[in-house]
């Protein structure tokens, strides 16, 4: 990737989440959000710079943009329109994006233009996508939505930031059993797949960058994962601790962190794959409510997955496609 005005006098720093781990119906979705800006300008800064167009702790009748982990957000109370109207206003104003703010959009373009490389074919060969007539948004308004881009783009002008790039990796039951059965830990998939996902945004130059991410389950230790993603790289290890494990090598530098929402790459990161994950799992309740109409819509989480899955079984069985496709098996 080649990022914009990147030089000698910037900096990257890129946010990395994940929503849908516990689950057992739907995707597990991993989110990177990748900035840069001036080398003067620190990521702590962010909050303060940015305070005129959003917030991490919004007041009565607040119209800054809500930004901060997902689950503060967004919850089954709240409803999602204001995890809507933040997400879809910042990949609006994502650099080079072509969102369009102004039209109703389609939920597998929108689940494109966050993939970069097409749908893999675990996520086409599930019949509740491939029937999907989702259109956005569900219920941010589009008007509130562009009337807010403005202003962020006014405050990323003034000081000198940009959001370069915000992608996703949607990690589909089939897939995901797969990478079990090859690893035999769910948190290992989990390091990896994120891993592989952010290689692909780290500057090749000298340009300095910082990777930002929660910790994954209890995991203190990463150094092998870093040298089996970066094998050109050699790392030191800074700092390895239940709160944080920081790692370095020249101008690069990892830091996994129990709470690193509070940094605002990564609460757009968890927003992002907070998002992706409900407009899935939308999709997926639509398609079992036309199959089967008494049966009330899941989550995916555990105990409620097990009363979905007894409740489509008949229709499940009709289907004759293999389990992997629908129940993850961690």
């Amino acid at each position: 990737m080649v990022l914009n005005q990147a030089g000698s006098s910037r900096r990257i720093i890129i946010g990395m989440d994940e929503a849908g781990y516990g689950p057992k119906l739907g995707p597990l979705v991993i989110a990177v959000s990748v900035w840069s800006m001036p080398e003067t300008l620190t990521v702590e800064d962010l909050w303060s710079q940015l305070d005129g167009v959003l917030t991490n702790a919004p007041v009565s009748r607040d119209k800054r943009l809500h930004v901060a982990d997902s689950k503060q957000v967004y919850s089954s109370t709240k409803g999602i329109a204001s995890l809507e109207r933040s997400v879809l206003s910042l990949m609006a104003a994502c650099q080079g994006s072509s969102l369009n703010l102004t039209d109703s959009a389609d939920f597998l373009a929108l689940l494109l233009k966050l993939l970069g490389e097409g749908l893999p074919a675990s996520f086409s060969r599930q019949p509740w996508y491939n029937s999907c007539l989702l259109s956005l948004p569900l219920k941010a308004r589009l008007d509130e939505c562009s009337e807010v881009l403005k202003k962020v783009d006014r405050s990323f002008q003034k000081c000198e930031l940009q959001l370069e790039q915000l992608q996703v990796d949607v990690v589909c039951p089939e897939r995901f059993n797969a990478l079990i059965k090859e690893y035999d830990n769910k948190g290992e998939v989990l390091t990896r797949l994120s891993l592989a996902l952010v290689k692909d945004f780290i500057p090749l130059n000298s340009v300095a960058c910082q990777v930002l991410a929660d910790k994954h389950g209890g995991r203190s230790r990463y150094l092998p994962y870093l040298m089996d993603a970066f094998p050109d790289r050699f790392f030191l290890t800074e700092k390895e601790s239940q709160e944080q494990s920081r790692y370095w090598s020249d101008s690069l530098s990892l830091a996994f962190s129990v709470k690193s929402e509070r940094y605002l790459p990564v609460a757009v990161a968890s927003m992002a794959a907070k998002y992706i994950r409900e407009l899935c799992m939308e999709a997926f309740n639509r398609y079992w409510k036309e199959r089967c109409p008494a049966v009330k819509p899941t989550k995916g989480y555990p105990v409620d997955a097990a009363r979905f899955r007894k409740q489509i079984d008949r229709s499940w069985e009709e289907l004759q496609l293999p389990e992997s496709i629908l129940w993850r098996n961690r």
